[in-house]
């Protein structure tokens, strides 16, 4: 059933804002005077400012971060939000009524309450679109632009709350909870016909969520504040007085890269994993939505008396530097040198046995394992979660394609993305790749050198050959990397008697349950790693 437009609930929602939140005006903090555009958002910024004027996007306000809740990296800008999406893995920039995309057809754009085709658009999968305009409506509060903050309001809004009365509501707040500091994420949930997103605000003395109510026309029917709920709780298998954890620093000098250790506790010595990130910029916890599948990881095997590592990835820490040479930037820089740094750290960590140091990599990470075990054959074996057989540019096809299909058909339009995305696959594999396409120049999201070293790379392949035991474990309803993947390297190792194999009904690609096909809205629900997952890996390294 959908509410009508005024509703008891909405009103009271305004009236409480109206009796608690109204005091004396108190200015609210400056951004960061230190930032930058780096690779794609400076790439889309540059593009923008061709078309649009320098204005349209602005100066940078912040440096670059990674939404943790919506598994975005987010750049607040004068003009507006710049957005890289894990969904699709296109840039955006939304001023809060349209955005410019710079997607496999270059610079496109649109109202927000449109979509182009190769976009995801079922209502299911479209979560992140509301996030990013209840983070633009913060921000240009933040930035005291309170007649763009009130743009998207409803009828209803609008005389409940004209732009002054917002801004009054606004800057009463310090006198409360202290100065603004920053936008931590985003959450959002359906309610009847509703979209529901929470933004939450670090102030001084306090954290809120501002919570935007969305209609069904994407217009803002409904603003609150309260304080941030306390976070979700642990997972049964995780028993917290049975380890502790310790922040490390896993490399040094320009590379080094934040990291978290949890170690059980006791006098050990105890086994222990390097956790390998997917492709993307992850951070230590492999973030995505509400969902921290690493720390999952991390904390149950940690509860079962394993050491576990991890970190926050290069393309996450060290995006400037990167973009600098990004001509010789391959796996071995984005993924496979930072392995081999954090099994030496362990190797040489008091409490750890150096004997029993091993890898579990996932999604990408997974995939490489093969070529970690091959650059480090002392290691004593490896775990491979829902690695890739499938080359990458064709598994991005896959995906694609799978999610155009989600609602059953593919429209005309979308078949015509779809071949054009072929067509870059097929750039990707010509023999002259890198005679014809210059160094720099990226093709589905990576330039020729990341994809010239992987065209001989069959992991499968390359897994035969190897001395480690080896556990591979996949979810049967895992779009990402599929069934056929698992099969791949079921056939390819099936006459290794040390290598055990085991999927997973139930289980997506963050190995998390659910019911029915999978979809990226599945990643916006709050959930944890199965723990049979636990059970399995901690029972493999312990036999």
């Amino acid at each position: 059933m959908t509410l009508p437009r005024r509703t008891p609930s909405l009103t009271l929602i305004v009236a409480l804002l109206l009796l608690t939140l109204l005091a004396t005006a108190a200015p609210v903090a400056a951004a960061p005077a230190e930032c930058e555009f780096v690779l794609g958002f400076k790439g889309l910024q540059e593009a923008i400012t061709a078309s649009e004027g320098p204005a349209k996007v602005g100066d940078c306000l912040e440096q670059e971060r990674h939404n943790p809740t919506a598994g975005e990296t987010w750049q607040r800008t004068a003009g507006g939000l710049l957005v890289w999406r894990k969904a699709d893995n296109w840039t955006a920039f939304t001023d809060g009524h349209r955005t410019w995309t710079n997607g496999p057809f270059g610079l496109q754009q649109r109202l927000n309450t449109q979509r182009f085709p190769w976009e995801i658009t079922s209502e299911d999968t479209m979560t992140t679109d509301f996030e990013r305009a209840a983070e633009a409506l913060v921000t240009f509060m933040v930035q005291g632009d309170f007649v763009k903050a009130a743009q998207d309001f409803d009828s209803t809004m609008r005389e409940a709350m004209p732009a002054e009365q917002l801004q009054a509501i606004w800057t009463g707040l310090p006198a409360q909870v202290g100065r603004f500091e920053q936008l931590v994420g985003s959450r959002v949930a359906q309610q009847q016909g509703f979209n529901i997103v929470n933004v939450t605000v670090q102030f001084e003395q306090a954290a809120l969520d501002v919570r935007v109510v969305f209609s069904a026309d994407r217009k803002v029917a409904g603003l609150s504040f309260a304080p941030t709920p306390a976070a979700t709780g642990t997972p049964a298998y995780v028993d917290l007085a049975s380890f502790v954890e310790e922040e490390v620093v896993v490399g040094t000098g320009a590379w080094a890269l934040p990291g978290t250790l949890s170690i059980p506790t006791g006098n050990g010595p105890f086994p222990a994993i390097v956790l390998v990130h997917g492709s993307g910029p992850n951070d230590r916890d492999e973030t995505i939505g509400p969902n921290k599948p690493f720390k999952d990881l991390a904390w149950g095997l940690a509860s079962r008396g394993i050491a576990v590592l991890r970190y926050d990835k290069q393309s996450l820490v060290h995006g400037k530097t990167i973009a600098a040479d990004l001509s010789t930037f391959t796996v071995q820089e984005e993924t496979i040198a930072d392995a081999l740094t954090g099994i030496t750290l362990l190797r040489e960590r008091a409490g750890i046995d150096r004997e029993a140091v091993f890898v579990v990599g996932h999604s990408l990470g997974g995939t490489l394992a093969p070529r970690i075990g091959a650059q480090d054959p002392a290691l004593p074996g490896l775990i491979i979660l829902a690695g890739a057989t499938t080359p990458i540019e064709d598994l991005l096809l896959v995906q694609q394609r799978y999610i155009f299909n989600l609602d059953g058909t593919i429209s005309d339009e979308e078949a015509t993305q779809l071949a054009q995305i072929e067509a870059l696959v097929q750039t990707i594999k010509a023999p002259d790749l890198a005679a014809k396409v210059p160094a720099t120049t990226p093709l589905l999201g990576a330039a020729p050198a990341y994809w010239l070293d992987l065209r001989d790379y069959s992991p499968a392949e390359a897994a035969k050959t190897l001395p480690q035991p080896m556990l591979v474990l996949q979810g049967e309803r895992d779009y990402q990397v599929t069934m056929a993947d698992f099969a791949t390297w079921r056939e390819a190792l099936a006459s290794r008697p040390d290598v055990t194999f085991k999927s997973y009904p139930a289980l997506n690609h963050l190995f998390m349950a659910g019911e029915g096909p999978s979809t990226p809205a599945e990643y916006a629900v709050a959930n944890h790693v199965a723990a049979q997952v636990i059970s399995d890996i901690a029972d493999w390294l312990q036999r």
